[in-house]
């Protein structure tokens, strides 16, 4: 059993993704854990996501020890985990010992853990992600909503690339396919090739 990951900013299109290879392959979407703990403060549900994580990098490892050869998509992963934590920083929404005791806790709490074997991060322009958000935008504050879309989004990316550059010299390192195409079809077959040409699965 190999689980793929699909990574990005909010926006990029990571569950549609998901839903075209779930639908076009005979793979199966992994159900996210449930987040168990009520989030007050945007501390909290950090640490709540984080536990989260862990939980799915664990029961990934039983999966695998299985060998039932099953190919898994899940949506997010923890190198989307630090990116946010750093960009939440970024945009002082966690203050200086926020974020350092959330990086104390994550050492913690991810120790030991191995990062996931095989990722998709979709790095798609900002300027098509955010024409996404301003998309779903309901009208309720739209200016104030637009500024801090664009902030974090922002952020987020750039953050991304730092997290993924730092992953890939670990040596544990992942298997990442950076996916910039905004095309559905042409970025389901490069998922599909990618993972055909890494091993991860077989053509059948």
């Amino acid at each position: 059993m190999h689980a793929i990951r699909i990574s990005g900013s909010h926006g990029s299109g990571k569950s549609t993704l998901l839903s075209d290879l779930v639908a076009r392959f005979s793979w199966r979407e992994l159900e996210r854990m449930p987040i168990r703990t009520i989030d007050t403060t945007l501390v909290e549900k950090m640490r709540g996501n984080l536990m989260r994580h862990r939980e799915e990098i664990v029961r990934e490892i039983a999966a695998a020890e299985s060998g039932n050869g099953t190919l898994l998509i899940q949506d997010r992963c923890i190198c989307d985990w630090y990116a946010y934590l750093l960009a939440y920083h970024d945009i002082r929404m966690l203050s200086d010992s926020e974020l350092t005791e959330l990086q104390v806790e994550a050492s913690a709490v991810m120790a030991g853990l191995p990062l996931p074997r095989f990722i998709v991060y979709i790095c798609r322009p900002v300027t098509w992600v955010l024409s996404r958000l301003a998309a779903r935008n309901d009208g309720r504050d739209a200016v104030r909503h637009a500024a801090y879309e664009r902030g974090l989004t922002e952020a987020v990316s750039e953050r991304f690339e730092e997290v993924m550059a730092s992953v890939s010299t670990r040596d544990d390192a992942p298997n990442i396919l950076r996916l910039r195409s905004t095309d559905r079809d042409e970025s389901v077959t490069l998922v599909r090739n990618w993972i055909l040409d890494t091993g991860c699965r077989r053509e059948s």
